[in-house]
């Protein structure tokens, strides 16, 4: 999958005029970003040349991995391998389907669920854009305005009741795509 994605991904960048990333480069970017998932400094001060002075606010200096413009240019280049579906197809969230695909096989493959599973829908709440309004943006975003985040991407899911690992992902999508989905009209999930 790893291939699929630095394929994938190369693509964009030599079409942006930029230089490929390696494997190497690869695993570096998925380390920043792990590091960004807990930091709340701007990026321009993670990825400072010199590092903090205080240790009591010391902050990583994520430059010695990659500079902050490169980071910018993978994170703008970044795909998965998915390929546009068809005109006559709507698969809104082609683009990151096969990590969706990746990391329910993975699950399927290497995770022993207990004998309790819960079965739910999951709002992750969403700021950017949407393709409503701005190509580019996400595919779907539900809008529920009785919800507190009413602005969100929906995610259903099965989840192992003793570990709360998740073990399947589905992305909710206009009512036009989700008919054409397994298991909807045998139980109008």
């Amino acid at each position: 999958f790893i291939d699929q994605i630095l394929t994938a991904t190369n693509r964009n960048l030599r079409a942006s005029g930029k230089g490929e990333m390696s494997t190497d480069e690869f695993w570096k970017f998925v380390g920043v970003i792990i590091s960004l998932a807990v930091k709340t400094d701007p990026l321009e001060v993670l990825f400072k040349r010199s590092p903090s002075t205080s240790i009591l606010c010391m902050s990583p200096n994520l430059s010695q991995f990659m500079s902050l413009g490169r980071y910018l240019h993978i994170c703008q280049a970044l795909a998965f391998g998915g390929t546009r579906p068809s005109a006559d197809k709507t698969e809104a969230f082609w683009e990151v389907q096969p990590l969706v695909d990746a990391f329910n096989k993975c699950r399927r493959d290497h995770f022993e669920p207990g004998c309790k599973l819960c079965v739910d829908e999951s709002r992750f709440s969403w700021r950017g854009r949407d393709q409503d309004y701005a190509d580019g943006g996400a595919p779907f975003v539900s809008h529920e305005k009785r919800k507190p985040d009413n602005l969100a991407i929906e995610v259903k899911n099965v989840a192992d009741v003793e570990t709360g690992s998740l073990l399947q992902l589905e992305f909710v999508s206009n009512k036009y795509e989700m008919r054409t989905r397994e298991f909807v009209q045998q139980f109008n999930a």
